[in-house]
């Protein structure tokens, strides 16, 4: 699956089958339909090579590519869900690492969107969205996750189940 993605500005989104990516996927329809700009999405596959009789010829594996474009219209369907009215819409399917396809697309006036999942533990290396904040060229705008309704509630934005752990004035356990 492969079209060119169109000249001038435009909104990139990266696609996986994360409920981030589907969140910055449903972000960027959005944004399309009241920006009036085209999307292109891209999905960046693990390249895989197989060697073919002698060590220094190699050739990519066909069947990473069409399971990558499968992947690709699969997730578009389940978060358009066809409502893609108004909305011009192009797409590509790339070998490589992710970050390093997104960014290589990108030009200044583009929007590049990103998901980000729920995550709180550091990450050690930088990920998709820190490579694309650091290298890109357009303007990034990483889409979070939301939280779950019963996440939110434990949380204590409601007054749930942290609170009444915590206590009053922040003694752990309730003591004054």
């Amino acid at each position: 699956m492969h079209r060119a993605p169109p000249s001038g500005p435009r909104i990139i989104v990266g696609v996986n089958d994360t409920p981030g990516a589907r969140w910055a996927l449903a972000w960027a329809l959005g944004e399309s339909r009241l920006r009036h700009l085209p999307v292109h999405l891209i999905h960046a596959y693990q390249e895989t090579t197989r060697l073919e009789h002698q060590p220094w010829f190699t050739t990519i594996d066909a069947a990473a590519q069409v399971a990558a474009a499968d992947m690709l219209a699969r997730v578009l369907r389940e978060v358009a869900d066809g409502q893609l009215q108004g909305v011009k819409l192009s797409a590509s399917v790339r070998p490589g690492r992710p970050g390093v396809a997104l960014t290589e697309l990108t030009r200044s006036t583009d929007l590049l969107i990103v998901g980000r999942s729920r995550r709180r533990v550091p990450i050690l290396s930088a990920g998709v969205t820190a490579y694309c904040q650091k290298h890109a060229k357009a303007t990034v705008i990483t889409v979070a996750t939301p939280p779950p309704p019963d996440l939110v509630a434990l949380s204590g934005e409601r007054g749930g189940l942290w609170r009444r752990l915590k206590g009053p004035a922040g003694s752990p356990s309730g003591e004054q």
